[in-house]
């Protein structure tokens, strides 16, 4: 319960990561953990902008953890 409490008050994280790898996508996060497809949510700027290995973008981790939004690029 105090665990759910605490989630419950921080329901996003900001977190940079790395893009390790385009096809599939692969985000490093913070080099700690590496994120895939399956969890990530795109917004429509990704329409516009090509990701490549190295790049750093911004993500937004759902409650829960399990899915992170990439915001933008980091430029």
């Amino acid at each position: 319960a105090a665990m759910d409490a605490i989630e419950a008050a921080n329901p996003v994280a900001i977190m940079v990561g790395t893009i390790t790898k385009t096809n599939p996508l692969e985000v490093n996060v913070d080099q700690r953990f590496t994120v895939d497809a399956d969890f990530l949510i795109f917004t429509e700027i990704f329409n516009q902008r090509v990701l490549q290995r190295g790049d750093k973008v911004i993500l937004l981790r759902v409650q829960g953890g399990q899915q992170y939004v990439i915001l933008d690029k980091v430029v």
